[in-house]
């Protein structure tokens, strides 16, 4: 099965080996879709359905009967542990996973994310200023130059998520029972550097007359990657299966076009990789849970738990503050 996104809240499910090119033909040969919407009861939640075309006159308008509903929280809670790159991290060893992974928090060290591919503009290789230069030698160039420089420290964060999905059977379950919890972990490690720019501007001092200034700016800027995430799926409160998905902190991982995962449920093929994604193909699998469950948490795992949604919530809080001490750090 194939599946291609829909704008940036619907997924279209398709029988077959190709995504028709057409709107038209989309329209009629899609086989069922993912609808996205807020909770009715409380906005802060997301709910995912698995709907076929079958449209009843008491649903709204264009809304086919729920195989399968997914109701999770839009934004997740994070844990952060901020340090200097060097210093000293104040939680070391909390973060721990599922078990049964063993998976204590025992990420790379530091260099590793500076020599990340994503990692460049973090690496003191910028700027060509002197923090001794005085201003009147830097008067001396053109107006409109500009130069670069990193300022402050270089922060790390430690990080981890946990949440959930809460997978419900819908009005055209016929014979599907039982509550599924999708759980999610997931932990990774951030970089924070500043950097001046240093401009030569010019303003008006009177008729027909100007003059050179500098103009200073400071931007903080952060490069997030995930280290692992797992997902455990239970019924009813018991432990059905558990897997891992390696994160984009692995250099073979962050820059790949076409990503394949092989898990439990299902086999899936993101074209377009961690952050371009156009299309899915998802092979269900295994008798221990409904087929269309099985798309559930494949639609899931590559969309609201994925790596680059799980970035996008992280909010480090990042300003032009250059901080000075470690405890200046929010977290």
């Amino acid at each position: 099965m194939l599946g291609g996104f829909l704008g940036s809240r619907d997924f279209g499910i398709y029988k077959g080996d190709t995504i028709p090119d057409s709107k038209e033909d989309k329209t009629e040969k899609m086989w069922m879709w993912f609808n996205k919407e807020n909770d009715v009861n409380d906005p802060r939640l997301g709910v995912v359905d698995l709907e076929n075309f079958d449209r009843p006159a008491e649903e709204p308008k264009g809304k086919g009967k729920t195989i399968w509903s997914a109701k999770f929280a839009e934004r997740p809670r994070y844990e952060m542990d901020r340090y200097f790159q060097g210093g000293q991290r104040r939680a070391e060893g909390r973060f721990f996973g599922f078990g049964i992974f063993a998976s204590g928090y025992e990420s790379d060290d530091d260099d590793h994310y500076f020599q990340h591919p994503f990692c460049s503009r973090h690496q003191n290789s910028w700027g060509r200023i002197n923090a001794m230069w005085q201003d009147h030698l830097i008067l001396q160039h053109h107006v409109g130059w500009h130069e670069e420089k990193a300022v402050g420290p270089k922060v790390m964060t430690k990080f981890k998520l946990e949440t959930q999905a809460v997978v419900t059977p819908g009005t055209a379950a016929a014979g599907r029972t039982g509550t599924y919890i999708l759980e999610c972990f997931a932990k990774g490690t951030a970089i924070t550097t500043w950097e001046e720019t240093i401009s030569v501007c010019e303003r008006s001092v009177g008729e027909d007359r100007t003059e050179k200034y500098i103009k200073r700016s400071t931007e903080g800027n952060d490069e997030k990657f995930v280290d692992r995430i797992e997902l455990t799926l239970k019924k009813d409160g018991e432990v059905i299966d558990q897997w891992v998905i390696i994160g984009d902190s692995a250099f073979d991982r962050c820059s790949a076009t076409v990503i394949n995962e092989c898990t439990p449920f299902y086999n899936s093929t993101v074209n377009g990789g961690f952050f371009k994604r156009s299309s899915s193909a998802i092979q269900t699998k295994g008798d221990a849970i409904d087929p269309a469950l099985c798309l559930m948490l494949a639609h899931l795992v590559s969309t609201e738990f994925n790596i680059q949604e799980i970035k996008d919530d992280l909010n480090l809080h990042t300003t032009s503050n250059v901080p000075r001490h470690q405890n200046e750090l929010r977290c």
